[in-house]
């Protein structure tokens, strides 16, 4: 798809009780070198006041940002859909209220869809940090020029040893019309298996790779802290059983093999080689991380009772706080 020049980018910004961070982005955004730009933020609900001093701060100063204030906490993933949804730009990408980029950030993305019109999504080099220290470096990825056979069979090897690997993606910037297609498949949509949507995509087209920029993703350790709240108490208990691999990795090769079985860019054979080399990397990733079925059912009890204990913690922490 060949490109327009000077097309429109949407950003989505999802914001949730950090108006320093909402401040710090919302800065970096009009500081963009890049200036055909359209800003969606969506506060989920923050009970701060100065989030709403911050958002009016932004609003009065730049007329490309347009602002949603959630009546109630909708959560993080309907949050990313909303401001998808909201967006009109031939381009779109994310970021958060506690993400850092340089003010080239989107001119630099964007050039880089001018090496092909079969470009789908542009990543940036990325460095995370926890608590404000430096953590580690994402690693980058590019398929630009391999054929679809090719780029999916890499990306099936990486789903299963390190699917996280170049998650900094998610921030990058994206052909809006693919995104959309490619996030919801069958009416659904995992927010963090980032996977599964580079995968979807990789079957339309490439993904490419800028390196003259950087994103700085800040990490919480409230955050994982919510991670844990979800794992201890939110996961259904049938994957007590099944294992935390099974979990995992069920229903990432579930959109692996029907992505696969509905491409039509791909021969017979070639569907039947990749589903084959799928479905063996599948085997081989439970057989070498999954825990006895004997042992999970007797540790159960334990995990039950750490569930139990985990949930009346969270509940004397809320009648503390109010």
């Amino acid at each position: 798809m060949p490109m327009q020049p000077n097309p429109l980018v949407s950003v989505g910004v999802t914001s949730y009780q950090r108006p320093e961070g909402l401040k710090k982005v919302l800065h970096g955004l009009m500081a963009q070198t890049y200036k055909n730009l359209e800003i969606i933020v969506s506060d989920n609900c923050s009970s701060m006041a100065e989030i709403e001093d911050v958002l009016e701060y932004f609003t009065s100063r730049d007329n490309r940002i347009r602002v949603f204030r959630q009546a109630f906490n909708i959560g993080m993933e309907p949050n990313h859909t909303f401001v998808t949804r909201k967006a009109t730009g031939e381009f779109f990408l994310w970021l958060h209220d506690d993400d850092d980029i340089p003010q080239n950030y989107i001119e630099s993305c964007v050039e880089r869809f001018s090496d092909s019109s079969e470009i789908e999504l542009v990543g940036p080099r990325a460095d995370a940090h926890l608590e404000g220290r430096y953590w580690y470096t994402y690693n980058n990825y590019s398929n630009l020029g391999e054929s679809v056979y090719d780029r999916l069979r890499t990306l099936i090897a990486i789903g299963y040893s390190e699917p996280s690997a170049f998650q900094q993606y998610f921030y990058g910037v994206f052909r809006r019309e693919t995104l959309m297609d490619c996030m919801w498949v069958d009416g659904k949509y995992y927010y963090k298996e980032t996977f599964s949507l580079f995968f979807r995509i990789s079957e339309r087209g490439f993904i490419h790779f800028a390196d003259d920029v950087k994103l700085d993703k800040y990490n919480f350790n409230e955050d994982f802290q919510k991670w844990r709240d979800a794992n201890y108490v939110d996961k259904p208990l049938r994957y007590k059983f099944a294992g935390a691999k099974v979990e995992e990795l069920l229903p990432r090769t579930v959109n692996i093999l029907s992505t696969v079985a509905r491409s039509r860019k791909l021969s017979r054979t070639d569907k039947f080689r990749l589903m084959i080399f799928c479905l063996t990397r599948f085997a081989a990733a439970l057989a070498s991380s999954q825990v006895p079925l004997w042992k999970r059912i007797a540790r159960l009890p334990f995990r039950l009772l750490r569930k139990i204990v985990h949930l009346i913690t969270r509940l004397l922490d809320k009648v503390l706080q109010s």
